[in-house]
């Protein structure tokens, strides 16, 4: 290649990298480039906010879409080539997305999986070159392949780059910790523990603490106890008949105020995956006898909807399958029958656990069957590509349909709340709710079977 045409890939590659790690750096919670879905804002009722889902809400005018947000994503790769023929170019890509990777790491960021996977793509292609390049700037090769593997759910090629990091660079603490995390997401307890044996001789006594606890998520690590649920929805889950799918546990108990705050981000991840093929949820909730009405209604007011089995107390699958003692606690059961994660939500880890299953799922591909290409991360079905009839015009609803539509759909969820008091036989509950609909919403289409329950509790209005 030309001098000329080759400092201007170079210099292309490294603004639309630099571009994508600046978006990367501006999120807080959700991957850069492809902005997190909005809840509409609620009337405030003093009471939990029903998040629920926004897949049939219209998107917002005044913020970014998605579809350019996408477009961003498919404009980076649009520019990483897929045949690579100079090693220079190859060295100058890989040395802008392992820093735009690693800063994501740093940041607790997980990065969006279209775009882990071309990066993924493109970097392996070019492995060839890697002879062109000086033995002592390959490592910045192999830590961008690291990272961009284990973002787009390829373990193992993740593995065999954390070992070269460690044949090159044998006393960088760093290259043992990928080798930790590589091990992990491959569920290998005894590459886990090669790891943490690299560690420990190399980091300073002051940080020696943080072993212990990679030393518990270890012994999670592995082929995964059998066991057998009957689940709330009236389903079965059993170890030996897994049937190849991405399974994730969700340990949790109604009153640890850890889960209350983690229960809304732990729903977003069943929404964004639960579309994609051989994707499982599943609850384990650690209530002993005497909270388990109080978790159904819990359930119901944080709309916790994936089928759940009541494990009681201490929580014997909870704590003999997946070694868990902690509230929230996730794990992801690969394909395999290995554990391949334990430990909380919002770590990028455990975004790249459930890619990791879900590839292996998937037969050594990145599922897309059931969602829109540029809609990977977010769950939701896939649109039908048939056009469709275009509808009358319509006058936009007024303020008065608007607060009459959500004073409905506030009443439906009391009555939904107050069927389900009754059911457990907390009638004086069920009774208050029944009353509060006919006095706040004497015109809602609830209100008739509210006054039904009523009589049928024998209630007689003061």
């Amino acid at each position: 290649m030309p001098a000329a045409p080759r400092c201007l890939c170079r210099l292309l590659i490294g603004v639309l990298l630099l571009a994508a790690s600046t978006a990367l750096a501006d999120d807080d919670e959700y991957n850069p480039l492809l902005p997190a879905p909005t809840v509409k804002d609620a009337p405030n009722t003093g009471e939990p906010k029903d998040a629920g889902t926004d897949e049939d809400a219209p998107a917002d005018p005044a913020t970014p879409g998605r579809d350019d947000a996408a477009d961003s994503v498919d404009r980076i790769l649009a520019k990483l080539p897929q045949k690579w023929t100079n090693s220079g170019d190859l060295l100058q890509a890989a040395i802008e997305i392992n820093s735009m990777l690693a800063k994501a790491d740093d940041d607790r960021q997980w990065v969006p999986w279209k775009l882990a996977d071309g990066f993924h793509r493109s970097l392996a292609a070019g492995r060839g070159l890697l002879g062109g390049i000086a033995l002592e700037h390959q490592a910045a090769y192999h830590q961008g392949f690291y990272l961009a593997a284990m973002a787009a759910g390829r373990p193992a090629d993740a593995l065999s780059a954390a070992r070269e990091l460690i044949h090159q660079s044998p006393e960088t603490p760093w290259n043992y910790l990928a080798l930790y995390d590589a091990g992990r997401l491959t569920g290998q307890p005894r590459v886990c523990q090669e790891g943490i044996d690299g560690l420990a001789a190399r980091l300073p006594k002051d940080k020696q603490s943080m072993l212990n606890a990679m030393r518990a998520e270890a012994s999670a690590i592995g082929p995964v106890a059998a066991f057998k649920l009957v689940l709330s929805d009236g389903t079965t889950f059993d170890t030996a008949r897994q049937g190849g799918d991405a399974v994730v546990f969700d340990m949790w108990k109604y009153d640890a105020r850890t889960y209350e705050q983690a229960v809304d981000l732990i729903r977003k991840v069943y929404v964004r995956y639960r579309a994609f093929p051989h994707f499982r949820m599943i609850g384990i909730n650690r209530d002993g006898r005497s909270g388990v009405n109080a978790a159904r209604v819990f359930m119901v007011n944080h709309d916790v909807t994936w089928p759940q089995y009541f494990d009681g107390f201490p929580g014997k699958v909870a704590r003999e399958a997946f070694h868990s003692v902690a509230i929230p606690d996730l794990a992801v059961l690969a394909p395999s029958g290995k554990v391949i994660y334990v430990g909380m939500p919002n770590e990028p880890l455990f975004h790249y656990a459930i890619r990791a299953a879900l590839v292996e799922a998937n037969g050594k591909r990145m599922p897309a069957a059931t969602t829109q290409p540029d809609d990977q991360e977010t769950g939701r079905p896939k649109v039908a590509p048939t056009p469709l009839p275009t509808p009358p015009r319509q006058q936009p609803p007024t303020p008065d349909t608007a607060a009459k539509a959500a004073a409905e759909k506030e009443a439906q969820r009391k009555y939904d709340l107050a069927v389900l008091y009754e059911k457990n036989d907390m009638k004086a509950k069920a009774i208050e709710l029944y009353n509060e609909i006919l006095t706040r919403w004497p015109d809602a289409a609830v209100a008739v079977k509210a006054q039904a329950a009523l009589t049928r509790l024998e209630y007689i209005a003061p």
